[in-house]
């Protein structure tokens, strides 16, 4: 039997500390018909060198890089508009995958002719420990845009997707908000509009975190002199206006489809459901990382003085 090609994009832009292990998770895949494109996007650091090195060795490897930086979306959809295969999965220059995770993800996409896309459990990984995140229930191992908005979950954008459904709906979103040019949640949703996701309890990848998921709190009260972070904390600040226009932009996607009109109305509904927990959620972390942030701010004027 012979297995359909699959796609894997990899963007990189100055990722050489944990590049080689991410490429090698990629070629260690039990599931061996596949592409790797990899977009340099001008990296300043030895990431060439990196890929350059595993390409030699590997004809599976496509290597493009960039003379003219093109951005974090750009250069995500870049790898897309190149992927020659019938699935396509995003693979980031620092994550890991299970030696089993393409195999495992195809069979499971197999399993329901309208699955758009297939995922698995994931953990963060985190000063070289591991946070398994929890399993979703059975009855959530398949659904549809509805089940979703009653139990999103960012890690689905790193699923495998069938290809043409996600170049229809846009691939990678991108607008002009400030600071993340994106969004992982519009991203994710559009494809449910047009099919099934299947969910695997299996835990199959692993997604680098630099604190601010796993330590969120010890790392606004001992890093706040990081740029980086605050430019992080700045960001996070701005997420009830993210989810605000994640909600319109979907508003908009939802009745533009030739759903039934009381099938759009529940969509509607959920999606501004959704809102409001997810706001909730957001102002009640916010709460508890006010004295972590005070400490940290503390820590920066006795810096300074």
């Amino acid at each position: 039997m012979k297995y359909p090609l699959i796609s894997i994009g990899m963007p990189v832009m100055n990722g050489a500390q944990y590049l080689a292990t991410a490429i090698e998770s990629i070629l260690d895949q039990s599931y061996s018909n596949f592409e790797l494109i990899i977009a340099d996007d001008v990296s300043t650091d030895n990431s060439t060198q990196i890929i350059e090195k595993y390409a030699r060795k590997d004809k599976r490897i496509h290597f493009i890089k960039h003379k003219i930086q093109q951005g974090r979306a750009e250069n995500f959809n870049y790898v897309l508009e190149h992927a020659k295969g019938e699935y396509f999965i995003w693979h980031s220059q620092d994550d890991l995958r299970d030696p089993k995770c393409l195999e495992i993800l195809y069979q499971t996409i197999q399993n329901d002719p309208h699955a758009v896309v297939a995922v698995s459990r994931f953990a963060n990984l985190h000063h070289k420990k591991t946070y398994p995140h929890a399993v979703r229930p059975t009855h959530l191992q398949t659904g549809d845009l509805q089940t979703f908005l009653q139990h999103p979950d960012l890690s689905f954008f790193y699923g495998l997707y069938k290809t043409a459904v996600l170049r229809k709906t846009g691939g990678y979103y991108a607008d002009n908000r400030p600071f993340f040019k994106s969004s992982d949640f519009v991203m994710i949703c559009r494809p449910l509009l047009h099919g099934n996701y299947v969910y695997t309890p299996e835990l199959l990848f692993y997604k680098r975190d630099s604190g601010l998921h796993t330590d969120r709190y010890a790392t606004v009260k001992n890093n706040l002199t990081n740029q980086q972070t605050r430019k992080t904390i700045l960001r996070y600040l701005l997420f009830p206006y993210f989810f605000l226009i994640d909600r319109v932009v979907l508003t908009q996607d939802i009745f533009q489809t030739n759903k039934k009109f009381t099938d759009k109305i529940l969509l509607f509904l959920w999606l501004w459901i959704n809102y409001m927990i997810e706001l909730f959620k957001y102002f009640l972390t916010i709460i508890r990382g006010i004295p972590a942030l005070l400490s940290g701010i503390t820590r920066v004027i006795m810096h300074k003085s």
